[in-house]
């Protein structure tokens, strides 16, 4: 009875040895897949180097740029006012001027 099991134990140690084997396509499947997880690797390092450099907080450097918006808008407006008023008197002047040259003609 000795004799009959070992042919099926050199069996079952057959299949299990060309079951445990990787295919081509297994290797080149990890190959990629190593390959793919290096490229991540490297898109990662960047993407942390780049949230090392960036400033910390900027939502404060942007209420203040968007205050100091508003006081260069205010400037602004009063500064347009004041030029149409100037450019009111400028042509109130130009025109007593020629009420001048047409009442003074220069001989």
């Amino acid at each position: 009875m000795e004799l009959k099991r070992y042919p099926y134990i050199f069996l079952l140690a057959a299949v299990i040895f060309t079951s445990c084997g990787k295919s081509d396509e297994q290797v080149l499947q990890k190959t990629q897949q190593e390959q793919e997880i290096a490229e991540l690797k490297q898109r990662l390092a960047v993407i942390n180097k780049q949230l090392r450099d960036r400033p910390d907080d900027v939502r404060e450097e942007v209420s203040k740029t968007k205050q100091r918006l508003v006081q260069l808008d205010g400037k602004i407006s009063k500064h347009e006012d004041e030029l149409m008023v100037v450019r009111g008197e400028k042509i109130s002047i130009e025109q007593a001027f020629e009420d001048y040259r047409e009442k003074h003609p220069i001989q």
